[in-house]
């Protein structure tokens, strides 16, 4: 018989705040789609070709087919590095070689010009280059799939760095995602996967990929993650403040924060490279002390405030 079951609360929707919320959307080219359909059988066709020659030179492994395929996403770039490192997590889906390996994934990719950067920026804030910063380093930082990141110094003489997106990337990755999904359908209909296998994956990706470009979302949620910081009581972490009225969809403007990056200290502990940690050491960074207050953060992240960063990847 059934069994008993609690009713559902009475919630009106004036309870309910959507101001975390968005949603965006960019057009799909079908054409562009159909070029990126093409791209994704010559990558397998390459890839099966050079499985196909490891195997007759008897010198095939399979962690060095998981090496082929990571090399194979990183030429073609953008949504494909997104996609590896997306399916390094999927371990239902893919082998652990293969995740592993796929977590290497480098996203450094090619900047954009940066007359273009800088037309983003001027749009964004409806002024001149020059009323916003003092200063405007034309060589980003970083540049990865999604965005370049630039310093800039405002004309309270703060130190910030502008993120900016890349121009039609959102249309580049709709048309990722559809020629994904033509994919993953064709092989669903030839029963490489069963029916309705890739659905749940396919609807992450998208949702990863969407997400990404949005910078207002990313900014309202780093802003929040500072916020939360900071009620926390704890001074030995923190997020950039966020310039919210210098952020749009296409840039982010936050504080300027230095220091060293996480994996360079993993590599010098696990190496014993004396040069790195002295650096180190003269920055007050012990990486002793910083494991110790990582296990804090990510245990306060899950038991405690329940907003936590869920893309821990090697990148961020």
């Amino acid at each position: 018989g059934d069994l008993p079951r609690r009713r559902f609360l009475e919630v009106s929707a004036g309870d309910v705040s959507l101001s975390q919320m968005r949603f965006i959307s960019f057009k799909v080219n079908h054409l562009r789609s159909l070029t990126r359909l093409f791209n994704w059988f010559q990558l397998l066709f390459n890839f099966i070709l050079s499985v196909g020659v490891d195997i007759v030179l008897r010198r095939d492994t399979t962690k060095r087919r998981a090496l082929r395929l990571r090399r194979a996403f990183e030429r073609n770039g953008g949504s494909f590095v997104k996609l590896g490192l997306h399916l390094s997590m999927r371990l239902d889906f893919m082998p652990w070689v293969y995740g592993s390996e796929l977590s290497c994934m480098n996203d450094r990719q090619k900047p954009f010009p940066v007359a273009q950067a800088i037309a983003i920026v001027e749009r964004s804030t409806g002024k001149p280059l020059s009323a916003t910063f003092t200063s405007f380093d034309p060589d980003p930082i970083i540049s990865t799939s999604v965005a370049c990141i630039y310093q800039a110094i405002l004309h309270n003489g703060e130190k910030v760095v502008v993120k900016v997106r890349r121009p039609g990337i959102g249309e580049q990755f709709m048309s990722d995602i559809e020629a994904f999904d033509w994919l993953l359908s064709i092989a669903e209909f030839l029963t490489v996967f069963r029916p309705g296998f890739t659905q749940n994956m396919r609807e992450e990706f998208r949702d990863l990929l969407l997400e990404e470009l949005d910078f207002v979302q990313e900014a309202r949620r780093q802003d929040a993650f500072r916020r939360a910081a900071f009620q926390s009581r704890n001074k030995f972490f923190s997020t950039p403040r966020i310039h919210l009225n210098l952020t749009t969809e296409e840039m982010v403007v936050n504080e300027f924060a230095s220091g060293i990056w996480l994996w360079e200290l993993l590599a010098a502990v696990e190496h014993g490279d004396a040069a790195v940690l002295a650096r180190a050491q003269e920055l007050n960074i012990d990486p002793e002390l910083v494991a110790k207050r990582l296990l804090w953060v990510n245990n306060w992240n899950w038991g405690e405030n329940l907003f936590f960063h869920a893309n821990p990847n090697p990148d961020n």
